[in-house]
């Protein structure tokens, strides 16, 4: 799969600090009514999908820090707001190191408090996040606590459905096909349950490591 080229980094930095502040805020109303709230980054083209043949690549070097520098921002500004809340709360940086454009501020509150504590698999491995690889980020990188996880595309049986859910008949043989041929790389396996509480046949595939940080 060939990978696009990124033009107009000016341009792409300004969308970032546009998304910075739009998002310093809590949606407040959303953490009301589901007790949770997240940001993601949404930033053209990283926040894009692709509909050909093409990968669009993740961010690197200048724009990758201002992402990553506004997703702490974003963090610091999100834990004043629920501190002075006085309540407990989940808040979260999910950095993915490999994969920086997927990176997220999560937080919950209420019933949903711990929702999110199964979400990753553990690493085997007792890591310790490399904080020299963030430049000028370090220090701030340095005053999280960082657990290590897996990163991981899930893919289900149910991802393909069933034919009466596409347009035709080639378009079914098509998925099924791409199914086949991507669970005969290195995946495992592993049963998660869905909001039913039935119990679904999963493949994960690792793609590198993600990073889970917080402040006390």
């Amino acid at each position: 799969m060939r990978q696009r080229k990124i033009r107009g980094h000016n341009k792409i930095q300004k969308q970032v600090e546009i998304w910075r502040k739009a998002n310093l805020q809590i949606d407040s109303d959303n953490l009301l009514n589901s007790r949770r709230d997240y940001v993601k980054i949404s930033v053209s083209p990283f926040s894009n999908i692709s509909l050909i043949s093409s990968e669009i690549p993740h961010p690197k070097r200048k724009t990758k820090l201002l992402i990553l520098s506004g997703l702490l921002d974003i963090y610091d500004s999100w834990k004043k707001q629920l501190d002075a809340t006085g309540k407990p709360y989940y808040l979260k940086v999910w950095l993915f190191e490999d994969r920086i454009s997927k990176s997220q501020v999560v937080c919950a509150v209420g019933d949903m408090l711990n929702f999110y504590d199964k979400t990753f698999s553990k690493t085997e491995n007792n890591l310790q996040i490399k904080s020299s690889v963030f430049g000028q980020l370090k220090d701030r990188i340095e005053k999280y606590s960082w657990e290590p996880f897996l990163d991981e595309d899930i893919f289900s049986d149910n991802d393909v459905g069933e034919p009466s859910m596409y347009k035709s008949t080639e378009d079914y043989i098509e998925s099924k096909t791409w199914f086949t041929r991507k669970l005969k790389k290195t995946h495992r396996k592993e049963k998660f349950n869905d909001e039913n509480g039935n119990a679904i046949q999963c493949y994960l595939f690792r793609r590198g490591k993600l990073w889970v940080g917080s402040k006390n």
